[in-house]
């Protein structure tokens, strides 16, 4: 700002309105425009070194130079402000220059220092009073979009072309600014098809894109995501092959596009620019490219409220204060848009208006710095929650749990870009209940209407909701899968206890067998303690009720009995922390994966030993203990856990059982017995026949974990030593937990410690 400001006011000394019309950027607008900003003009008037703005300061105004002259100033990249000494001269202003329009238009920061040289009387219009004035005048707002929308893109080429290859010049700018056209592609809208040959060079400034492969059977997927400074079409400038993918755009994008004898021609003629590209190519050629290669560009999650009901703007305070504790969000809304561009009821302009334009513009330049945006939308399908969705990445559907579960219009919307483009865009479902819920209940009939990618539980208030949200949303969450094993699964308690001493909270649980049964307590009750105690007491007798051997030797009544007492009714999608347990289709020879539905049916599918109790009969299937197929499902845990870490507990060692006996042909039952009763021979040592059953039955399963563990699937692998305790001896289960637990603390605070 200029530091002298009792020089403000009316001049008479000069006509300010000529001023403006004198000056080259204005030149198109006709003087009848101009006449009505002559009540919002004022004169300022510097001295010599005197700085009109510093870097740093939003743009408040847009200024005119009558007379005089100023210089902007940049800071180079080794200091920290451009108002030092020998801070770089980027170019000077003189009579009919303007400047600050940027910061005028959008509110944006500045990143240059302007400074007068001579003595300079300027004509200055303030951002409130233009903002006030365009409003007011439809017709001079379109004019004056029209000719600031290549300073727009001005600003945004040297940004990505700087992030690419470094500082450039006005004249290198001015050259490339020449050789390329600018492309603008609609969400949905195809760049380049599969097969095409181009022989267009395309740069991503603003927006995303994604490649969509196609299998044989025509199933179609997101092989990569293209972010800002990424490029398509080299393949055919450079080599003239056939693009391999389909190349759409995930959100309104703006490209700039080359033809192939500029693109060579630059290339040559600017170094920088040769090495740049021949460095993408190769890590592209070697299969090594990444998204994280480039910067990458701002996350927009956007907050679509599916009941009438529903608080969103609280629900978005509490979650974007919760995002920016881990990585910087911002939260934008259409009455802040409104606010800050200074025009009531600008946020529901319709697309490609020059005031949707102007807000584009302003919501790129809030994203160069942050890691996400949160932008809540309206309940039905306006101008605001349309825009919105467009520049989405991520959808969080959030509704409250008692109303109605109908999709709404919007949904209903999105389903149909979801299959125009081929492609979906990630979506969850938060469904908030009362602060006093104890336990969830009909989340079926939301999950039946939408198709969701998770969905989870909150509580207003409730701190511990939201978190698991957040770090499902940043990439952070922790899974944890726990391992079949019989009665040895008690050492599962001491790990999750050990994980909570340790400050690390589960977001999604998982398990197999007996660890089926103690993930299924942990996701069902936060009284953890409270629930194993009625474990531990419920075990008991479990399987004692023989029967006829027919399909089993145990009915398995009183197993459905301890598991309904323990779970009551409850549904897993109804469970405050995600779970799944896996069982196997004897039937089918296939691994079921089971994430609705009955919870105690459920774990008693997963811990059903063939032979031994009978099996769960489901949709005309035999389901059978998921040890035989999988025991260790940490692959499917990693489906679930992109982004976050993996924790896998295993219980079963890799050799197992205590044989101490000679070699022996056809032992029988007899044998065994005899020995036991008779205290003059020696003693044998031999696994049970429930033992026996049980190893075998998993031995698939076990043999393929240690591929599991070489591909390192699971981020930190724990196997408790609790391979002396047989598998169905219910009293080991407090020293089975303490192992577990004096076993993972050590290592998980390790562990803890590298991860920071």
């Amino acid at each position: 700002m200029p530091s002298n400001p009792a020089a403000q006011g009316k001049s008479p000394m000069g006509d300010p309105v000529q001023v403006i019309a004198d000056s080259p950027l204005m030149r198109a607008v006709d003087r009848s425009t101009l006449d009505g900003l002559s009540p919002d003009l004022d004169w300022v008037e510097l001295g010599a070194q005197e700085a009109l703005f510093l870097d740093g300061q939003h743009g408040d105004a847009l200024y005119f130079v009558a007379s005089g002259r100023l210089e902007i100033l940049q800071a180079t990249r080794e200091q920290g402000s451009a108002t030092d000494d020998d801070a770089e001269v980027v170019t000077t202003l003189a009579a009919g220059d303007a400047v600050g329009e940027m910061g005028a238009l959008t509110g944006r920061q500045g990143s240059a220092a302007i400074r007068c040289i001579f003595p300079a009387r300027l004509v200055r219009l303030a951002k409130e009073r233009l903002d006030r004035y365009l409003a007011a005048n439809p017709d001079a707002n379109e004019k004056l979009q029209a000719i600031f929308a290549p300073r727009f893109h001005r600003l945004e080429l040297a940004q990505v072309l700087g992030n690419m290859f470094g500082d450039l010049s006005d004249d290198i700018l001015a050259d490339i600014e020449q050789r390329l056209t600018w492309r603008h592609v609609r969400r949905e809208k195809t760049l380049i098809g599969k097969g095409e040959v181009s022989d267009r060079l395309f740069v991503l400034v603003s927006g995303r894109l994604h490649e969509i492969a196609t299998d044989d059977l025509g199933g179609k997927k997101v092989a990569d995501e293209i972010v800002q400074g990424g490029t398509v079409g080299e393949s055919g400038v450079f080599t003239d092959d056939a693009q391999t993918t389909t190349v759409v755009a995930a959100r309104d994008s703006a490209l700039l596009e080359f033809s192939r004898q500029d693109f060579l021609e630059m290339a040559e003629k600017y170094p920088k620019l040769s090495q740049w590209m021949m460095r993408l190519l190769s890590l592209k050629l070697r299969g090594v490219f990444r998204k994280d290669s480039l910067r990458i560009i701002c996350r927009n999650i956007v907050l679509v409220p599916i009941t009438r009901d529903i608080d969103l703007g609280e629900f978005a305070e509490e979650f974007s204060g919760t995002l920016s504790q881990h990585q910087e969000a911002f939260l934008v809304t259409g009455e802040m848009i409104d606010t800050f561009l200074g025009v009531p009821g600008i946020c529901q302009a319709a697309e490609g208006t020059p005031e949707d334009a102007r807000i584009l513009a302003w919501i790129n330049q809030q994203e160069t710095d942050l890691h996400y945006m949160v932008c809540p939308v309206d309940y039905g399908l306006t101008n605001w929650t349309k825009r919105c969705i467009r520049q989405a990445d991520e959808i969080i559907l959030v509704g409250t749990a008692r109303e109605t579960p109908k999709l709404t219009a919007t949904e209903t919307q999105l389903l149909r870009d979801e299959e125009t483009r081929g492609a979906r865009l990630q979506k969850i479902l938060v469904l908030i209940h009362p602060p006093d819920t104890s336990q969830p209940e009909g989340t079926l009939r939301w999950l039946s209407e939408r198709s969701v990618d998770r969905h989870f539980h909150a509580r207003p208030g409730n701190h511990s909701d939201l978190e698991r949200i957040v770090r499902h949303v940043s990439g952070r969450e922790l899974g944890l899968v726990l391992s079949g094993g019989g009665y040895r699964g008690f050492a599962h308690v001491g790990v999750i206890r050990a994980l909570r001493e340790s400050g690390l909270a589960i977001d999604f649980i998982a398990g197999v067998s007996f660890g089926s049964i103690i993930a299924g307590a942990y996701s069902y009750s936060e009284e953890l303690d409270q629930t194993i105690d009625s474990l531990k007491s419920l075990v008991k007798g479990m399987l004692s009720d023989y029967t006829i051997p027919f399909i089993s030797l145990i009915r398995g009544r009183r197993f459905d009995n301890c598991l309904q007492t323990l779970f009551g009714e409850t549904n897993i999608e109804d469970l405050w922390i995600p779970y799944f347990c896996v069982s196997s289709n004897l039937t089918r020879a296939e691994t079921v994966i089971h994430q609705t539905g009955s919870l105690w049916r459920a774990a008693r599918a997963s811990s059903t030993l063939p032979g031994l109790v009978s099996p769960v009969v489901m949709n005309g299937d035999l389901l059978y203990d998921g040890c035989l197929l999988n025991n260790l499902p940490v692959d499917r845990m990693r489906e679930e856990i992109q982004a976050g870490s993996l924790i896998a507990v295993d219980v079963v060692p890799p050799v197992d059982f205590d044989i101490r006996a000679p070699n022996l042909e056809s032992p029988s039952g007899w044998q065994i017995a005899w020995n036991r009763i008779n205290p003059f021979t020696n003693r044998l040592s031999m696994p049970g026949i429930i033992s026996i059953v049980h190893r075998a039955g998993a031995l698939g399963s076990i043999s393929n974990r240690q591929q599991l563990i070489d591909e390192d699937i699971a981020d930190l692998y724990l196997r408790p030593p609790v391979g002396q305790f047989d598998i169905l001896d219910v009293t080991v289960a407090d020293e089975a937990m303490e192992i577990g637990y004096t076993y993972s603390l050590p290592r998980l605070r390790s562990w803890t410690e590298q991860e920071r």
